[in-house]
């Protein structure tokens, strides 16, 4: 039955149908706009210590979009991903409808804005939710505030393109998912609602934000009995502008979850950040969280071994990254982290050379409790809470809007006394990333 699936579920063969209809249908409206065209992004990253070791991935697509009327299109993007893993992976990441539409009545029009395929689905700060999924997105411009409703499906998406791991039995899969890669995600199902109100006071903007997670995963795939895990997210945002060029934002999510074991949780953050454009277009940020966990979580993935109500924080798709070298995910985790950037040859005459820009950024990690952290090497029998230090060096040029190419590297320093004798090194990572785009 699973090849049978497999053959029908073909990415290479839906893709080629999906590009057949993109260009077949147009002439059937007159209005139609059609625009299509390429990427190539490659990523090679360079461990020095404590072991040598090197990475390569190179990822290559094409993307469609087809635009029937001002009101209504379609949109396609697919590709094919190369690295050591896994030589041969293809998949669709975009394939979705999306419109826009006025209504009520002369005079007390709003505006309706909707999607409807597979897109992107993220809560406000991207740290508990920010993954494709299919589903729908309506969105609804009110005179005094922003509405958006959406619920997405998980089990459509290729083990691969997923990162969203809950439990046990999802980390399981991902590990031990077949070398072709097609298998499909475990289910789940996911609703957000979100409720912008700007410039409540003060030029300040006030987000309220609802995602709820039901797990549909059947119980004969369960790699642990009864493993299972539903969650609800509310999160709360203030942003906006103090004094010119400088802005903030704070943010505060509860974390409740209910199955194989309940959680109460906690994430909250923020940060500061100035721009002055005339001076070098020069930024510095200062920013930071803090993740509740517990001290009786064996391992990061659903492994909580205590009696009572858990407080580790669970989020949904996988965390942004926060260092080049190191960066755990939210759970259990605080970090700080401070940076500058800057085009040091803007106020050149050079079109090519203002486009060169410098990051420097400084980072400081903790645990917050005992328990166990997504990375590998923790002793959990140290009473410890700092992780360690982080120094990144990123040198990015664009001399071109289809063209970029960034030069990283990063110096992780742990803290000897929380890992093991195997990962308490001076860690060090050089990544070059270049993309093209056509």
């Amino acid at each position: 039955m699973k090849a049978r699936f497999l053959r029908i579920y073909s990415p290479h063969a839906l893709f080629g149908l999906i590009l057949l209809f993109f260009f077949f249908a147009p002439p059937l409206f007159s209005e139609t706009v059609v625009d299509w065209g390429g990427f190539l992004q490659s990523t090679s990253k360079v461990t020095i210590q404590p072991e040598y070791e090197f990475d390569q991935a190179v990822q290559t697509g094409l993307w469609l979009n087809t635009d029937f009327s001002d009101n209504f299109g379609l949109y396609a993007r697919g590709f094919y991903i190369y690295n050591e893993e896994r030589p041969y992976f293809a998949d669709i990441e975009n394939l979705f409808a999306r419109g826009s539409s006025l209504l009520g009545t002369e005079g007390e029009e709003y505006l309706l804005r909707y999607s409807l395929g597979r897109f992107r689905f993220s809560e406000f700060t991207g740290y508990v939710l920010n993954h494709n999924l299919d589903g729908f997105q309506l969105n609804f411009q009110l005179p005094a505030l922003s509405l958006e409703a959406s619920a997405g499906y998980t089990g459509l998406t290729f083990v691969p393109s997923s990162s969203i791991l809950v439990t046990q039995s999802d980390y399981d899969l991902q590990e031990n998912v077949a070398e072709h890669g097609y298998e499909l995600s475990p289910p789940k199902l996911i609703e957000t609602l979100k409720m912008t109100i700007p410039a409540i006071a003060l030029q300040q903007e006030l987000i309220l934000n609802v995602v709820l997670q039901q797990d549909l995963q059947p119980e004969e795939n369960f790699t642990n009995p009864d493993d299972r895990i539903h969650s609800e997210h509310i999160g709360f945002g203030l942003r906006g502008g103090l004094v010119p060029s400088l802005y903030q934002n704070l943010f505060l999510y509860l974390n409740r979850g209910h199955g194989k074991y309940a959680t109460a949780a906690l994430l909250f953050g923020g940060g500061l950040s100035y721009y002055n454009q005339d001076f070098l277009f020069t930024r510095v940020q200062i920013r930071g969280l803090y993740s509740s966990g517990d001290n009786d979580l064996n391992f990061f993935y659903g492994g909580y071994g205590g009696s009572g109500i858990s407080s580790h924080f669970v989020t949904l798709s996988a965390s942004p990254l926060f260092g080049i070298v190191f960066s755990p995910q939210i759970g259990n985790m605080s970090f700080g982290e401070i940076s500058f950037s800057m085009r040091p040859f803007s106020k050149t005459n050079s079109r090519i050379l203002e486009k060169f820009q410098t990051t420097l950024a400084a980072l400081t990690f903790f645990r917050n409790t005992g328990g166990a952290i997504s990375e590998a090497g923790i002793d959990l029998t140290s009473d410890e809470s700092y992780l360690g230090s982080e120094i990144d060096l990123s040198l990015q040029f664009r001399p071109l809007s289809d063209v970029g190419i960034t030069l990283a590297g990063g110096l992780f320093l742990p803290n000897e006394r929380v890992f093991m004798e195997a990962y308490d090194n001076i860690q060090s990572v050089i990544r070059l990333d270049a993309s093209f785009r056509f």
